[in-house]
């Protein structure tokens, strides 16, 4: 089955109770919702269309903000948000919802393995990840994810694209590839000296087990969706 990556937006919010991290949106049913939130260390709950989000990888910064991923399945979609809550919370965040996911078991059963990352500070860009086992399929998806403090940002990395991406006083993004990919990059638009970054290297396992294609919708150009079939 194809996998689609659509676009969801993403918020940001000082001490606050409550962040909206994404758009309001009706994902597709089963479609696989994730959000990569980069904050100042506190605990909070993820959460929307009717479920509580899995916490599926967090990383502790290097004198900076930690990166958080959370991801659910929709199996009943309804219209709504990605909301953070928690007591005084500090956070930026960046969402994306993908279709085509292994959506037999649960979400964390959908990354065939445990992310691995990194929190670096001052590296030579590209910056590799350390490395992830072979991919169960040669059509799982790719899935990068970093966080990179002050100003500057992250890019996607060659054959990669941006799935999802917010900049504040830092920035957070979610980049993707249509095939394995065990050696991950974060790539800088400039460079990374002097700051602080953080990231994750996933797999994400495709439905019906390989074999489907590629397909990236960008929900919010032009105020129409765009599909692409690579």
């Amino acid at each position: 089955m194809a996998f689609t990556l659509t676009d969801r937006g993403g918020g940001t919010g000082v001490y606050a109770s409550s962040i909206t991290a994404s758009d309001t949106f009706t994902p597709a049913t089963n479609a696989m919702v994730v959000c990569a939130i980069a904050h100042d260390g506190e605990t909070m709950t993820v959460s929307g269309f009717g479920v509580t989000f899995t916490q599926i990888a967090t990383k502790v910064g290097t004198s900076s903000r930690d990166l958080d991923v959370y991801a659910a399945l929709i199996p009943s979609p309804t219209s709504g948000n990605v909301v953070i809550t928690g007591s005084s919370v500090s956070a930026y965040a960046a969402t994306t919802e993908i279709e085509g996911v292994d959506s037999s078991g649960t979400v964390s059963a959908a990354f065939p393995q445990t992310p691995t990352s990194a929190a670096v500070y001052s590296p030579s860009s590209p910056y590799a990840l350390p490395s992830l086992a072979a991919f169960d399929s040669s059509t799982n998806l790719s899935l990068t994810i970093g966080q990179l403090s002050s100003s500057g940002e992250i890019v996607a990395d060659t054959g990669y694209t941006e799935a999802a991406y917010t900049s504040a006083s830092s920035s957070v993004g979610i980049f993707y590839k249509a095939s394995s990919d065990t050696s991950q990059r974060l790539v800088a638009s400039d460079y990374f000296s002097y700051r602080h970054l953080v990231g994750f290297a996933m797999e994400i396992a495709e439905a019906g087990g390989g074999g489907g294609g590629f397909q990236v919708a960008w929900a919010r150009q032009a105020n129409q969706t765009i599909k692409v079939t690579l």
